[in-house]
């Protein structure tokens, strides 16, 4: 997680805040979309539509369907224990963690728009940045079987660790000076080709 994250969000006012959460969990979410409807057949168009509409509350400010937005992400949340066949393999297991991490983060960041807007925030980069070390160490323990020993220093010096962790710090500079584009900007897919 970036170094200082809960001060330089306090510097923030809510609405940015949000949009700030929304570039976390969108990035994951565009980047394990594709997973969550494999392994899960999940509703992507339902969090996809959630997404857009969460943009624009954060736009326009008007929080009185934020909640049922928060929910119909919620409902869509896959209990891991009811699709027993990820567990075949370390890896689809991993990937299918990180989709769950994905949706969990959506509605994390959904629900910033209506109450504990650094809280939230703050969630969204701790899963994102958890998944990424699950992704980096997955990818270690399988090319290195029994050799394979966690390093955190490794992990966080990893390209794809410190891709997103410029990415969450130029959107929060952005946001510091005045950016309204933050979506455009600051959400693309995670270089998964680095692991």
């Amino acid at each position: 997680m970036l170094e200082n994250l809960e001060e330089a969000l306090s510097a923030l006012d809510e609405k940015d805040i949000s949009r700030l959460a929304l570039t976390n969990a969108e990035t994951l979410w565009i980047t394990f979309r594709d997973v969550y409807r494999k392994e899960y057949r999940g509703n992507a168009a339902q969090i996809d539509k959630s997404l857009d509409e969460a943009w624009s509350v954060s736009n326009t400010g008007n929080i009185t369907d934020t909640e049922r937005l928060e929910l119909a992400v919620k409902e869509e949340i896959p209990d891991m224990d009811d699709y027993s066949d990820i567990f075949e393999t370390e890896w689809r297991s991993a990937l299918a963690s990180a989709a769950q991490n994905a949706v969990i983060s959506v509605w994390q960041a959904i629900s910033s728009l209506h109450s504990g807007a650094i809280s939230k925030a703050m969630e969204t980069a701790t899963i994102t940045d958890n998944t990424i070390d699950l992704l980096i160490n997955t990818r270690q323990s399988i090319d290195k079987g029994d050799d394979f020993d966690y390093d955190d220093e490794y992990v966080q010096q990893h390209q794809l660790m410190q891709e997103e962790l410029k990415r969450q710090s130029d959107a929060i500079a952005a946001i510091k000076s005045g950016e309204t584009e933050l979506r455009a900007k600051f959400v693309h897919p995670l270089r998964l080709d680095r692991l």
